[in-house]
């Protein structure tokens, strides 16, 4: 967007990865003082160079603004979930907390996990949380049963204006189950007669 004290009503806004504005990857007419940017296929990050022009119905220029840049970044790419490992079966009486554990995202600032129960093929969330680490570790079973869960994991970063960025879901899936608790062994002392 951009301020035009010249009360204009037509202008073009050039796109360039060259600061001089040549080969231009994107010229779009606008008629009012902002106006969207659709990057084409193959537009890589880095930095890129615009400016605006008041024109006249016949193209012809008027104003030009001085050229001014912006930068785009890397997309976030999904983390890569590590633990629990897809299609895991946890025993519920060998564990005292659940741990989840995955690969760094290059450039994610933070991470969102959730946590959903699927029953009869529906995914219902339970919990998220949010965290900076590349784990997270929750004691509470309260909301857990003996039933299909998946998580799912999203790579965040904070953008220049305050906005946050965030990459596609990476979705694991394991099981919770409850395995038969052995009994406590009992010691029984026998006493032979005659025997010391």
């Amino acid at each position: 967007s951009w301020v035009d004290k010249n009360g204009g009503t037509l202008y073009r806004v050039t796109v360039s990865r060259a600061q001089d504005l040549s080969n231009p990857i994107a010229e779009i007419t606008a008629h009012r003082t902002s106006c969207p940017v659709a990057f084409p296929s193959g537009a890589t990050a880095g930095k890129y160079f615009w400016k605006v022009s008041l024109v006249d119905a016949s193209g012809a220029i008027r104003s030009e603004s001085p050229t001014a840049s912006f930068s785009v970044r890397e997309p976030l790419v999904p983390p890569e979930p590590l633990s629990p490992t897809k299609g895991a079966v946890l025993d519920l009486n060998a564990i005292n907390a659940l741990r989840f554990e995955w690969k760094a995202a290059p450039g994610a600032e933070s991470y969102e996990l959730t946590l959903c129960r699927t029953t009869a093929g529906i995914a219902q969330p339970i919990e998220t949380w949010k965290t900076d680490e590349t784990s997270l570790t929750t004691k509470d079973f309260s909301r857990l049963a003996l039933d299909s869960f998946s998580w799912s994991l999203v790579a965040v970063r904070k953008n220049a204006d305050g906005s946050e960025s965030k990459s596609d879901a990476a979705v694991s899936f394991f099981k919770i189950t409850q395995g038969k608790r052995l009994s406590v062994p009992t010691i029984k002392v026998m006493k032979t007669k005659g025997s010391y």
